[in-house]
């Protein structure tokens, strides 16, 4: 098939851009999915480290007897809590145009969160006026610790640096302490169970994720061919008629010019007659592919309309620009040389074209009425011409 290999060489370039830029599209909006779920799934512990400093140290009176270290503390926490809420105020606007650092942000802020709590961690271990909020900070800090695996389970990078940064300085100073090595011993169990828990539920994620996003596709892909013309690849007549129903009521209320073109292949059934039903298959998609190159803006709306019957309808194009587009495609039909194994032949079309400016007072099916009398029209005059509708 001459016509569509030379086409379909033109088009490489292009459909190689497209799929670059589908895949990089694809893959944006799966980075986003997951730094979304990250950031749902750990918002919470914003509000946990505004409330867990005050609630250990108030009740020893830390405040009193430990005034530096505690108010140091639970300020920090308040601080950085405040930016994280910062943060997620500003991601509707920020993330799309600064992911990576989006994503810096957050990590850091976590990372923080973490180690304060590990400072504390060291200090009620070390420091003998913060030992009354010893067994408090133990569960909080293992609380933390296994909270984190589930909240940031999206990132495992950040599921096992977490629990590290709260825990392994604890570690060290318990294994350090002659009276505490078993405590730290202990703890050193638990944060290596962390890791492995960290590691399992990273990976049960990551395939709930990908199972998600495969049913998502498979649901596009359904609700796109349920859309499309399975042979041309063309919108088929439902889709279509649902769009010609919402650009008309936008176009009333906007007060925009409309213009329909309907192309009929001429003699269609001599050629799958003469040819094979493959042949006619063929002669479609040229027909399709012939189209969509002179129809390029993002408004046209091109359909299979029937069986040999094509449908253009054009927004905002004045009847005179849509007659001009009918000629060039016109004689490019003519003109074109269909091939289908050991069969070479041409065909030619008939043009009908409508135009309006929609009102309240007008009904939908008045233009395709308009354009279809046009048809009509140009099959009565000897077809392979077009014919404009006029009252």
């Amino acid at each position: 098939m001459a016509y569509l290999c030379e086409l379909n060489r033109k088009d490489v370039p292009i459909k190689i851009q497209k799929a670059r830029q589908m895949k990089h599209k694809n893959y944006h909006e799966i980075r986003k999915r997951i730094d979304m779920d990250l950031l749902s799934r750990s918002s919470f512990a914003i509000a946990v480290h505004c409330i867990i400093y005050p609630a250990m140290f108030y009740p020893h009176g830390l405040y009193q007897s430990e005034a530096f270290s505690t108010w140091a503390i639970t300020i920090a926490a308040l601080s950085i809590s405040a930016i994280r809420v910062a943060h997620i105020k500003l991601t509707g606007v920020f993330y799309d145009r600064f992911p990576g650092l989006w994503m810096h942000i957050f990590t850091a802020c976590s990372f923080i969160h973490a180690a304060i709590l590990s400072i504390l961690f060291v200090l009620v271990s070390s420091h003998p006026g913060m030992e009354p909020a010893f067994n408090i900070t133990m569960v909080v800090c293992a609380g933390m610790a296994s909270a984190a695996i589930s909240s940031l389970s999206p990132k495992l990078f950040l599921a096992i640096c977490y629990p590290l940064i709260l825990l392994f300085p604890g570690v060290v100073i318990f294994m350090a302490s002659a009276d505490m090595k078993s405590t730290g011993l202990v703890v050193a169990v638990y944060m290596t169970y962390l890791f492995a828990l960290a590691f399992r539920t990273n990976k049960e994620y990551l395939r709930t994720f990908d199972i998600e996003q495969q049913l998502n596709e498979q649901k596009k892909e359904l609700e796109t061919l349920s859309r499309t013309d399975a042979l041309t690849g063309l919108h088929n007549r439902g889709h279509f008629n649902t769009l010609y129903e919402m650009i008309w009521d936008t176009n009333t209320r906007n007060k925009i010019s409309l213009t329909l073109m309907l192309l009929d292949i001429d003699y269609f059934k001599k050629v799958n007659d003469t040819h094979g039903h493959i042949s006619g298959d063929v002669c479609l998609k040229v027909i399709a592919d012939i189209l969509n190159k002179h129809l390029i803006r993002k408004t046209d709306i091109i359909s299979r309309y029937g069986g040999e019957e094509f449908a253009a309808l054009l927004s905002n194009t004045p009847i005179q620009d849509a007659e001009k587009v009918a000629q060039k495609i016109k004689a490019c039909i003519e003109d074109t040389v269909i091939e289908n194994g050991e069969h070479q032949f041409r065909v030619t079309a008939s043009f009908g074209i409508a135009s309006i400016l929609p009102s309240i007072h007008d009904k939908p099916i008045q233009l395709i009425e308009h354009a279809d009398l046009a048809l009509y029209q140009a099959k009565k005059s000897g077809r392979n011409c077009i014919k404009v509708y006029s009252q």
